[in-house]
């Protein structure tokens, strides 16, 4: 019986030995991607959401203007000719054919039709200047990261140590240690995709909005239709510092991850970390709601 339990110790050793050294490996490749891909993402995320859409892509940002210049403009001067005539015709019903109609409010129409020539003309100009407070804030962000990031995650010690007796449970305890640093291996990567993604679509959807800006803005002069231009203004608010919220997101990902404390279990270190990563992944979709729901666009 001896001689077959020394048997079985060398074999399960052998195996657990083996396992071991490469986990410790793939655990040590995990460890290093962590903290340079953290490193790497959040200052990549950062230099990107403190660009202005010209410096992003060039070529797109003279597209975008463009078609805000050449096309929504004329759209925008209809709508306007629209609004202006319903306005003339409700003021023609009011005052008895505009026999009583005052030159007061004569210079009032003619004002706000004015305003809001000035306003469609220069929309895009408008809506950039939200985007550039939205950066600046953005920025301030980017300083805090760098003061708050410059710890380094150690997790060399929080692998199983080797035991003085070797089973088939610490074996199958192993694979599963090992099956989930494979599955934060590719968190991980997936992770750096949706942030790059996730940067690329805020742009794109903010270069779209921000050419169709004439259109609502030439709602503001009326009383009735401003709602519109009110909406389109609260939402142009929302996405300018919808890159704040990410990089907020990115800021307390990193904390949260930096300051795990590597003295727990394994299994515990490991779920904190997956679970900080899905739900940074989560947060980014939200994102875009967060910031509406503060400036009440819908």
């Amino acid at each position: 019986m001896e001689f077959i339990d020394n048997l079985m110790q060398s074999i399960l050793g052998a195996i657990y030995q083996g396992l071991y050294k490469y986990c410790e490996y793939i655990f040590g490749f995990f460890s290093d991607l962590l903290n340079i891909s953290l490193t790497l993402q959040i200052e990549n995320a950062a230099v990107e959401l403190t660009k202005h859409p010209e410096q992003w892509d060039q070529s797109a940002f003279i597209f975008i203007h463009d078609v805000a210049k050449n096309i929504c403009i004329p759209i925008a001067g209809i709508v306007m000719v629209f609004i202006f005539t319903l306005e003339l015709i409700q003021c023609t019903r009011e005052n008895n054919h505009m026999v009583a109609m005052k030159s007061d409010k004569w210079l009032m129409m003619l004002g706000k039709l004015v305003v809001c020539l000035l306003l469609c003309s220069k929309s895009f100009e408008i809506v950039m200047e939200f985007l550039n407070l939205g950066i600046w804030a953005a920025k301030k962000m980017t300083k805090i990261t760098e003061e708050n990031l410059d710890a380094e995650l150690k997790l060399s010690e929080i692998l199983p140590p080797e035991p003085d007796e070797y089973s088939v449970f610490l074996i199958l305890q192993l694979v599963g240690s090992l099956l989930i640093i494979v599955v934060a291996l590719i968190i991980v990567y997936i992770i750096g995709l949706i942030i790059y993604v996730r940067v690329m679509l805020w742009f794109l959807e903010l270069l779209i909005y921000s050419s169709l800006a004439p259109i609502p803005f030439s709602t503001l002069g009326n009383k009735e239709w401003s709602q519109i231009g009110m909406n389109y203004t609260r939402k142009m608010m929302a996405m300018s510092f919808e890159g704040f919220i990410m990089m907020l997101i990115f800021l307390l990902y990193g904390v949260i991850i930096t300051s795990v404390n590597t003295s727990s279990s394994f299994l515990e270190v490991m779920m904190k970390l997956l679970g900080c990563g899905i739900a940074m992944i989560l947060l980014l979709g939200k994102a875009g709601s967060i910031s509406a729901s503060i400036f009440n666009a819908h």
